[in-house]
């Protein structure tokens, strides 16, 4: 336990002081750096320097978040695959700071909501995307093997974690993210 301890402080240390931020442009990489730090912080708060990553964290989710999340819901990569990441490390994060009574909870729950609602928009042929930009595979929510551009499980993750049923698909299951 002590070891996976100091492994978690380790990785944090280094991940703060290594944030993706300084390339030409910052991108899901960021968020991934930010969603980290924010679990590490709020699961194990005795660390030596989890009230910094805490900070860190919540105030780049903060910024990060609505400079990647155009106004109509999508990821500004224009990638299908990077908007489901993101929106999946939104919900991380989102129910990360939740259950420990994070007050920008709020701003970063309207901002998934127009992610939740475009990506209902922009599907085809029932769950499935469009195939557009980089389809990155990459998934924050790995909970059951999904195709890249199979949506289904979002609209139903959105609905019970926003409490808004213009997010559900009729006659969807209730998937397992959800």
């Amino acid at each position: 336990l002590l070891r996976a301890l100091r492994a978690l402080a380790g990785h944090a240390r280094w991940t703060a002081s290594h944030l993706e931020d300084a390339g030409a442009v910052p991108n899901n990489h960021l968020v991934g750096d930010l969603v980290g730090l924010l679990h590490v912080a709020l699961l194990f708060p005795e660390l030596p320097g989890a009230e910094v990553w805490r900070g860190i964290a919540v105030d780049g989710l903060a910024q990060a978040f609505p400079a990647q999340v155009l106004p109509d819901g999508m990821g500004f990569e224009g990638s299908g695959g990077y908007h489901r990441l993101l929106l999946e490390l939104g919900v991380a994060a989102l129910t990360r700071a939740r259950a420990a009574g994070g007050a920008r909870a709020a701003q970063l729950a309207t901002r998934l909501g127009r992610m939740f609602l475009a990506t209902r928009g922009y599907r085809v042929a029932g769950a499935r995307a469009p195939n557009l930009g980089d389809n990155n595979s990459g998934r924050a929510l790995p909970l059951c093997a999904r195709e890249p551009l199979d949506l289904g499980d979002l609209a139903a993750l959105g609905a019970a974690l926003l409490q808004d049923a213009r997010l559900k698909l009729p006659g969807a299951a209730f998937p397992d993210e959800a």
